[in-house]
């Protein structure tokens, strides 16, 4: 009885061993096929994300390919080894300097990204918690097209961080830019901004 519940555990726990051994196999040697997906902050697919990889610290790109309708990219016949992703598109965050560690022709890459509506609604979470080097930062990564209204909506964010953050220079470059677009309402925006900053700077002395 003992041999017949011995040999059967046994063959189990080789089976176990052959498993885990398979699924922490060294690195690949050779080509594969690269993917990955882009979600937004709701888990939506972006699709017609580009996306370029390049060798990491060689700058050296290795292919750029378009997101599908399911935000699904794949950089085909990429050697195995280290690699930095980039990836923009209009109303979106950009991608910077992902780090990717190609080792595996199985391993499936997800990247989170911000449409305009969520990044400026990080934006108004930082301001309110008084990080605006942070806000500024996070504005910096929004790709539009230069006329857009997602453009003119980051313009005044921008004008409203360099009040905030009191940088005159900043802001008076910010609002030179804003009333160059002769619309009506941004300029008097750009008049409001600076009526206030002006306010708050006769209070202090």
């Amino acid at each position: 009885m003992k041999k017949k519940t011995f040999f059967p555990a046994l063959f189990f726990l080789s089976w176990i061993f052959a498993l885990v051994s398979c699924a922490s196999s060294p690195k690949f040697h050779g080509n594969g096929d690269f993917c990955g997906m882009v979600v937004d902050e709701k888990n939506q697919p972006v699709s017609e994300y580009l996306i370029t990889c390049s060798k990491a610290g060689g700058g050296l790109c290795m292919g750029s390919t378009l997101t599908n309708q399911s935000g699904i990219f794949v950089i085909q016949n990429l050697s195995a080894g280290k690699y930095s992703l980039e990836g923009h598109k209009n109303n979106y965050t950009e991608l910077r300097n992902l780090k990717v560690d190609f080792c595996f022709r199985d391993k499936f890459l997800c990247c989170s990204v911000l449409s305009a509506d969520g990044l400026f609604e990080r934006v108004n979470s930082l301001i309110k918690t008084g990080d605006f080097d942070g806000a500024k930062k996070q504005l910096e990564l929004l790709c539009f097209q230069r006329g857009s209204q997602v453009s003119q909506v980051a313009l005044c964010y921008e004008a409203f961080l360099y009040a905030l953050r009191k940088d005159r220079r900043g802001l008076q470059s910010c609002l030179k830019r804003i009333r160059k677009t002769k619309l009506a309402e941004l300029c008097k925006f750009a008049d409001e901004v600076e009526e206030l900053l002006n306010g708050k700077n006769t209070e202090e002395k």
